[in-house]
């Protein structure tokens, strides 16, 4: 069912219960601004959607390559200076 926004506040009860049927669209302006949904069906989707991490999914990297033994090897620089790496100070 589709909802204006002044009649989801009027029936918000309302809403809620129909929500744990089948999903019930928010309107503004006869546009789409928001779906309200059971929790088990977001709970489901939030799984599914879940970002892990950047340093989540370096450490899954560092593991699987120790498990297999494989090493990075990083070539030297050749394009400019690489002060660190050459232990120059700044």
């Amino acid at each position: 069912m589709r909802w204006s926004v002044a009649e989801a506040k009027k029936r918000l009860s309302e809403l809620l219960r129909a929500a744990g049927s089948e999903p019930q669209v928010v309107e503004r302006r006869g546009e789409p601004i928001a779906a309200v949904v059971d929790y088990d069906s977001y709970r489901v989707w939030a799984a599914e959607h879940e970002q892990r991490s950047l340093a989540d999914a370096t450490a899954e990297l560092r593991r699987i390559s120790a498990e297999e033994g494989y090493e990075l090897e990083v070539p030297a620089r050749t394009d400019r200076a690489t002060p660190f790496a050459d232990g120059a100070a700044l």
